[in-house]
């Protein structure tokens, strides 16, 4: 369902449950009063343009969306036609839970918020509520991909690159009172986990001269549903993200590029995700038999493009380099997710986390391999392609 489809279902449902609750009253005063949000972040430059307030009366149901632009603070209800942006909203009267998450993000999947907007909360609960990534086939136009990707780990579909961190945060059951302006003020928490990801080409160019020229990666192992309220993850279901990294020759040209004299470079690559699952081990299968696995959650592929210097012609050639690497021992010392004390649901380490791959690719022009210092500990790259006169 797309965005638009979905604020109009969103709008229909808040309307169709918003008068489960008629107050009769012959005398003439108001049952409404006017709120308005404000919010307090952590991050300022990393919040949302939008978020949505639901707006949820526990007493005589009533539901409505409000969507607030976090630059000014002004507000519209989510209804057909839109009323304008103003400073304040006004609903009926009554005791009521506030909740604010990103609203019209492009990459989330709202259904779960749909339901609850429909149903009865008897039936259908708030605390059922979660957010999904919305995922995308390889083929897909509409996702963002490098060119010449081949896929060698296909067991799940993509997020979006690039994804905006996942903010939530609710207030405790507050009185709304009729002809009153009240501010309700939210501190949003990131549900979601800033990652970083390292790691390290060395180029051996003594046959074949080269200099690399962009690199991307895939992660595999993303959840895709989060629990709004909780933060909890369903790590049943999980997806693959693309990501551009940033490359940084230890030896760089003037205007920081990589050149055919450099030997090494660091690549940063840095994601906003709900965590990453770590390789599987099935029933009977060996700690041997984990760490082959290139199949599955827990995987990193990468794609590095080269220019090669052809000494005859004196002209340089495009050639993708394609690798993977089992990310078993990395993702246990990141300890990027943590479990309940009853193991039935698993959440985010912190805010913040760290895959630092000690593995190096070794780079010579002819094939990707491995610099072999950390003996059995170390997770290690397996060449899967190699392309040359790419059109890139």
């Amino acid at each position: 369902m797309n965005n638009k489809k979905l604020l109009y279902t969103l709008l229909l449902g808040a309307t169709l449950t918003s008068c489960t609750e008629v107050e009769i009253c012959e005398r003439e005063h108001p049952h409404t009063g006017d709120v308005n949000f404000t919010y307090t972040w952590n991050k300022p430059e990393d919040k949302p343009k939008f978020m949505g307030v639901l707006c949820y009366r526990v007493v005589g149901q009533w539901k409505k969306v409000a969507k607030v632009n976090t630059e000014d603070l002004t507000l519209t209800i989510k209804e057909f036609p839109p009323t304008a942006f103003k400073s304040t909203i006004e609903i009926p009267r009554g005791y009521y839970k506030f909740a604010t998450f990103p609203l019209d993000n492009p990459s989330i999947d709202y259904s779960e918020l749909e339901q609850f907007m429909k149903n009865d909360a008897k039936d259908y609960p708030l605390q059922n509520v979660g957010l999904s990534y919305k995922v995308y086939d390889i083929k897909d136009p509409k996702l963002n991909k490098p060119l010449a990707w081949q896929d060698f780990n296909p067991y799940a579909k993509y997020i979006q690159p690039d994804v905006e961190p996942l903010y939530y945060d609710s207030t405790t059951v507050q009185r709304v009172r009729a002809d009153r302006q009240t501010t309700f003020e939210f501190k949003p928490k990131i549900l979601s986990q800033n990652i970083d990801i390292n790691f390290n080409i060395v180029k051996n160019t003594d046959e074949v001269q080269f200099k690399v020229t962009e690199v991307w990666a895939e992660i595999s192992g993303v959840p895709i549903y989060i629990k709004m309220n909780t933060g909890y993850l369903d790590i049943t279901k999980t997806s693959k993200m693309l990501f551009k990294t940033d490359i940084k020759p230890s030896n760089p040209d003037d205007n920081g590029n990589d050149t055919n004299e450099n030997k090494r470079i660091a690549c940063h690559g840095n994601i906003n995700v709900t965590g990453v699952v770590n390789v599987q081990r099935g029933y009977g299968e060996t700690l041997a038999d984990v760490r082959k696995k290139i199949y599955g959650p827990g995987i990193m592929q990468v794609v590095i493009y080269t220019e090669v210097y052809n000494p005859k012609t004196g002209h340089t050639f495009p050639q993708k380099w394609q690798g993977i690497i089992n990310l078993y021992n990395t993702l246990n010392q990141a300890k990027l997710m943590k479990t309940t004390s009853d193991n039935k649901y698993v959440y985010r380490n912190g805010e913040h986390g760290a895959i630092n791959i000690s593995a190096e690719i070794l780079l010579d022009g002819k094939t990707v391999g491995n610099i072999d210092k950390g003996g059995d500990a170390l997770d290690r790259w397996i060449q899967t392609d190699s392309d040359i006169n790419i059109d890139i």
